[in-house]
């Protein structure tokens, strides 16, 4: 896995990720709150770890895999393409991040690996977004219970 040096990252900050990291969307976040029965303060938090997936999807290698709630904002994103496409053509140079489920998307070496990446990249990311690797992970990657990883996380139906 090819990690880049704070100095790498530097020099392309400027350019892509503090425009990137300071792109809102309102229509996201309000519409992220309402399904997930949340705060827009949370759906921000969300989207901000979101943001953090997106600059770590541009520059690491290799298959990546998200939190079940990083996922549920990347699906909100989704439903709104034309800003979807624009946000990805404006602030991913181009870069048009497509959500492909694969048959080991769930794998937890791929989220390990993709947090740890995440991790290198940003002085700090949400552990209540991005849960560590706990043995409740696989199945909460899977789709099922993930209040032991992430207790404060706000879901449809809950």
């Amino acid at each position: 896995m090819q990690f880049f040096s704070t100095n790498e990252l530097k020099d392309q900050y400027d350019d892509l990720v503090a425009p990137l990291m300071s792109y809102t969307n309102d229509a996201v976040l309000k519409r992220y709150a309402e399904d997930h029965k949340c705060s827009m303060e949370e759906a921000e938090r969300v989207f901000t770890a979101w943001k953090q997936f997106a600059v770590t999807a541009h520059f690491m290698k290799g298959r990546k895999t998200v939190s079940r709630t990083v996922d549920d904002m990347w699906h909100t994103f989704l439903l709104h393409s034309r800003s979807y496409a624009d946000f990805c053509d404006r602030y991913l140079q181009g870069y048009f991040l497509h959500h492909e489920p694969t048959s080991d998307e769930k794998s937890p070496e791929n989220y390990v690996s993709t947090r740890e990446f995440a991790e290198g990249l940003f002085a700090e990311i949400d552990d209540s977004i991005w849960p560590k690797a706990t043995p409740g992970l696989a199945r909460c990657l899977s789709g099922g219970d993930c209040r032991i990883d992430r207790p404060t996380r706000c879901r449809a139906g809950s």
